[in-house]
């Protein structure tokens, strides 16, 4: 009869379309801000996406910013729902990720987390304070000596106190001569081939092309090491006990050191080594990989994931050179040695849960970086040395940020310190003389005013600071920045 018939299509999620889409009317960008509401919703509470009901909208979190903003985007009415441009300005947006943990406590703060481990190793202390172990040593044989004894030890004598006799020595040990005998077997072991090695100590020989400039970072530490690619029975035993000496020598108050790849204590906590990691151990190799990732054409190097125990993957080129990097670091710094560093790992963890076993689940939540703070470097470190390397660089004669810096550093804690040296060299203590190739300088840029965190390039030992208008600024931004470094590479 000639009348036509109209139809409609509406292509979309049912649920995470707009209500007024869903009942027939044309999307609009409003509609595109309801549908964003709802993905943020799923994407935290994917269990209770059912229970979305549009106008009856419960936020199941304590959560004030992400609540908020639900509330709003998440409105029946498409008047209500703020633009792309001011849900943006939304305060959930301006705080960042970490400091919403923070805040809810779902990440406790490092200073906290230091002083709860000092705590609880405290309190150990004082439980056994009664209970004494001797460990008699030949100075000559001092490594063997203590690899020998941690190996025999019962764990339940973990958290006795030690004392030290050095054979045909008089002297009664009143921590002086525990202080020495760690200090030098820290000095010595690294000096055992059967155990440790560096990259210097290596062939070396990667499978990579000398493309990159064959001058080395006169800023990285020589002599890093990480256990042997050798494997014996002796060796594997030797290094399961010297995981239960890293956390007696925490347990004593002592310290290791700065010869130990922190590549180790992410082994320990489970997490995976990047380029600054094989920096600190080769840098010529970690130099050679990222003139790889910088080059055009790497499929005529003649480069293959074979390399890398993955052949099937073929020849590398442009489009998977950055899996090949990724999987030669990994190969570099935990692969080839993974036996000697799970037993360094199993010594550890005994070590650990000797010392506490309801304290071991605790621990067992500290970063990389929390236990190299309360294990590496020396066992002093001094505000005044660390001010003396900080070079300034382009900041105004009336720029105040030189002065204050100098001042933060001169009253900061010691884990303050430490933890300041780690964000910016990657060490938390600085390096003595005879391991650098160079004098070491840490040189502070200055940047135009921002609200910006600063930010520190640790292969140049550089800090970027804004020219912050107060002193309590720059405290407060120096400090977040340094305690949440590990915690923004975990995100």
């Amino acid at each position: 009869n000639g009348d036509f018939v109209s139809t409609q299509v509406r292509v979309g999620t049912k649920g995470f379309m707009a209500p007024e889409v869903e009942s027939g009317h044309s999307a609009t960008f409003a509609s595109d801000m309801y549908s964003y509401g709802v993905l943020i919703f799923f994407m935290y509470f994917p269990n209770k996406f059912h229970e979305l009901i549009p106008g009856f909208i419960s936020i199941p979190s304590n959560d004030i910013e992400l609540s908020d903003l639900l509330v709003k985007l998440l409105d029946v009415n498409p008047l209500n729902r703020p633009t792309a441009n001011n849900a943006l300005m939304h305060r959930y947006f301006r705080i960042t990720y970490v400091e919403r943990l923070l805040s809810e406590g779902e990440i406790v703060e490092q200073d906290r987390k230091l002083e709860a481990v000092r705590s609880v190793l405290y309190h150990s202390r004082m439980e056994n304070k009664s209970n004494i172990e001797v460990l008699t040593v030949h100075r000559s044989n001092i490594v063997a000596d203590v690899l020998r004894y941690f190996r025999s030890l019962p764990l339940d004598k973990m958290k006795y106190h030690l004392r030290i006799i050095f054979i045909n020595e008089p002297g009664i040990d009143e921590g002086g001569l525990l202080n020495e005998l760690f200090s030098l077997f820290f000095d010595l072991i690294f000096q055992d081939t059967s155990m440790f090695e560096s990259c210097d100590s290596k062939a070396n020989d990667y499978g990579l092309i000398a493309g990159a400039d064959s001058e080395q970072d006169t800023n990285i530490q020589s002599n890093i090491f990480l256990p042997t690619t050798k494997e014996t029975n002796e060796t594997l035993e030797n290094l399961k006990a010297f995981g239960r000496i890293l956390v007696k020598t925490l347990y004593e108050g002592r310290r290791i050191g700065n010869r130990l790849c922190p590549s180790v204590f992410k082994f320990i906590t489970s997490t995976n080594p990047n380029m600054r990691d094989l920096q600190i151990y080769d840098p010529q190799t970690a130099k050679s990989l990222q003139w790889v990732l910088a080059t055009v054409g790497v499929e005529d190097f003649g480069l293959h994931f074979e390399s890398v125990n993955q052949p099937e993957l073929g020849v590398v080129d442009d489009s998977n050179k950055s899996k090949f990097v990724l999987l030669k670091i990994h190969n570099i710094l935990i692969e080839s040695r993974r036996k000697q560093l799970v037993a360094v790992k199993e010594g550890f963890l005994e070590g650990i849960r000797a010392f506490s076993e309801d304290a071991s689940p605790f621990l067992s939540l500290l970063s990389h970086t929390d236990w190299r703070v309360l294990l590496c470097g020396d066992l002093t470190i001094s505000p005044q040395r660390v001010v003396s390397l900080l070079k300034y660089h382009n900041f105004p004669k009336k720029s105040l940020i030189p002065t204050w810096l100098n001042e933060i550093i001169l009253s900061s804690s010691e884990d303050h310190l430490r933890q300041f040296l780690v964000f910016v060299t990657g060490s938390p203590s600085l390096p003595s003389s005879s391991l650098s190739r160079s004098r070491i300088e840490i040189t502070v840029r200055h940047q135009t005013r921002s609200n910006s965190l600063p930010i520190a390039h640790t292969c140049f030992y550089q800090l970027d600071i804004p020219d912050y208008k107060s002193k309590d600024i720059l405290q407060s931004k120096l400090i977040f920045a340094y305690q949440n470094t590990n915690t923004f590479e975990i995100v």
